[in-house]
């Protein structure tokens, strides 16, 4: 019984590689945006959605979030990001998501990109974990939760259709467990706009079902407006889930061009808060 439990919590951990909640609260900017945002660029995290959009940005950007959950006690999520645009647009993204003492998950992405055109830029994410599920150890001879590592990889492109309007797509391998079909992939198309001074989100995601051949088809909408030049609100929908988030920027501070304070939050299994800081040079 023991043995079936901890496959189930493992399946349920890593399945499409995305966490435990599938979609992860990585961070507050994009989880009160719905996490959609394929085809946006302005986030430190963005290119955890698509790597291309990492190309878009000339400047040194830093960011770290913490994401809680008080119905599941001890689940946390702790991201940090840095990207980086010369010589080379290239990124790193480092999370630490579990349920303490029991299992974690730890991700580590290297993103890189390329601007073809002022409109056009590609990207890849080169995505290794360590799963580590000792709690449910009951000696060091259990071989069904000793530690192991997978990797990933993320391939993705954004594009300019409109003056005001951006189209992004990705492509994404599900896992490298062997206990998931290598054929198993996702397909991320997304659309991000201003539309009389909002920002809008719109994501579509196809991916295989683990457990039969149908494509499973998910929704993710979200909308973020600047009510003063300090201060912005956001909403969305993450598949069913209901998300918001509030953010203070501040600019010109010293060194530092810009300096943002954000919250977001979405309903999951019961209340996940996330705060967050991000920094622009």
């Amino acid at each position: 019984m023991k043995a079936k439990l901890i496959l189930l919590f493992l399946l349920i951990f890593v399945n499409s590689g995305w966490g435990f909640f599938n979609e992860i609260q990585v961070d507050p900017e994009i989880t009160g945006c719905g996490n959609a945002g394929v085809a946006d660029a302005h986030n430190t995290f963005s290119a955890y959605l698509n790597p291309a959009s990492i190309s878009f940005n000339k400047s040194i950007m830093m960011g770290a979030s913490y994401n809680h959950n008080p119905s599941i006690p001890g689940y946390s999520i702790t991201s940090v990001a840095i990207k980086y645009f010369q010589p080379v647009p290239l990124g790193f993204i480092y999370i630490d998501e579990g349920i303490e003492n029991i299992v974690s998950q730890k991700r580590f992405i290297l993103s890189a990109g390329k601007l073809l055109f002022s409109s056009l830029s590609i990207g890849i994410n080169i995505k290794m974990f360590r799963i580590d599920p000792s709690g449910f150890q009951e000696n060091d001879n259990d071989p069904l939760v000793k530690s192991f590592n997978a990797y990933q990889y993320d391939a993705g492109v954004i594009f300019q259709i409109m003056p005001h309007l951006r189209g992004g797509i990705k492509i994404g391998d599900i896992s490298s467990l062997d206990y998931e079909a290598k054929n198993r992939k996702k397909y991320n198309i997304g659309l991000n706009g201003d539309l009389n001074g909002f920002l809008l989100n719109l994501d579509l995601k196809i991916m295989s079902s683990y457990y039969n051949n149908n494509e499973d088809i998910q929704f993710f909408i979200g909308i973020k407006k600047m009510i003063t030049d300090y201060i912005n609100f956001s909403a969305g929908l993450d598949r069913l889930n209901f998300c918001y988030g509030a953010g203070l920027m501040l600019r010109n501070i010293g060194f530092i061009s810009s300096f943002s304070l954000n919250y977001g939050y979405k309903f999951l299994f019961g209340s996940n808060h996330s705060i967050g800081v991000r920094s622009e040079f």
